[in-house]
């Protein structure tokens, strides 16, 4: 920063952020959140990339979730702590704890609630819990009613629900089926065991848990507009001309419905200047 605002051939757009950018780096509060948010965000990642595996279930769902709420929790145990010893570099590290640890519990607070709030209330994932084994000591002491009622609420194809009832009881008392942690693991057993006829409910919705997605996150799939548009080759365009171009490739439907647009850019290029080309023709 110190060598754009320095050294000639920068543009005062250029400089003028640069200059700002400084700024924001010797500040204490910033540094600080910026060090908090390094710690945060991998956390997220890690969130996320596990939910986009193609066999996660249930379980794996909310192991996820888990693992994440208490390593967030933690983290804002340690909020005083990182606001105390966090420093822009100038500053004697402990010499006061900065204002800025609300600001550290509140985000991380934030991001527990909106997780909890995201996840709690998915349907699937409350039906899917009558086939996770995890739950099924819980289920013998007492049967997941109102689970029952969302999954047959949720799936029109569970349509004899006493039977689904019934089918669920006995398989939660009979362990020796339980061979496995998934839903697949638990298809397999009742195929292996051949009690597909007397399961038959059961393996209906076993069959639909398997075959829908436990999550509604997807894969980032969206290029920067600006890696389109600067590439190598045309690395040395200046600020008003990116822009430009910038705004065209973002508004481009809009550019799309718009009447002559592309002869009328046709005739100012062309009676901008003098050109080599022969563009224009009477």
């Amino acid at each position: 920063m110190k060598h754009i605002r320095e050294q000639p051939g920068w543009d005062a757009v250029t400089i003028s952020e640069a200059y700002g950018l400084s700024k924001k780096l010797r500040d204490r509060a910033f540094m600080q959140l910026l060090e908090f948010f390094s710690l945060l965000m991998p956390e997220v990642d890690v969130l996320y990339n596990t939910l986009q595996k193609r066999s996660i279930d249930a379980p794996g769902i909310n192991s996820a979730l888990c693992r994440f709420k208490e390593n967030v929790q933690k983290m804002r145990q340690k909020t005083d702590a990182l606001a105390a010893t966090a420093h822009d570099g100038t500053d004697e590290p402990g010499r006061r704890v900065s204002s800025t640890a609300p600001v550290m519990k509140e985000a991380c607070d934030t991001v527990i609630s909106q997780v909890e709030q995201r996840f709690s209330q998915s349907d699937h994932l409350i039906a899917a819990k009558l086939v996770d084994s995890s739950f099924f000591p819980q289920h013998v002491l007492s049967f997941p009613t109102p689970e029952l009622d969302c999954a047959v609420k949720l799936w029109p194809a569970l349509g004899n629900k006493e039977k689904l009832k019934s089918e669920l009881t006995t398989l939660y008392r009979h362990s020796e089926l339980h061979t496995g942690n998934t839903a697949l693991s638990l298809l397999k057993s009742i195929h292996e065991n051949n009690l597909e006829e007397t399961f038959a409910e059961t393996v209906i919705l076993v069959k639909i848990i398997v075959t829908t997605p436990m999550t509604t996150s997807e894969s980032e799939r969206n290029f920067s507009t600006l890696k389109r548009i600067k590439t190598f080759t045309r690395n040395t365009m200046g600020q008003p001309r990116l822009n430009a171009l910038a705004m065209l490739s973002i508004e481009s439907q809009l550019i799309q419905q718009l009447q002559d647009f592309i002869p009328k850019v046709i005739d100012t290029f062309c009676q901008r200047k003098d050109r080599r080309a022969a563009f224009l023709f009477k």
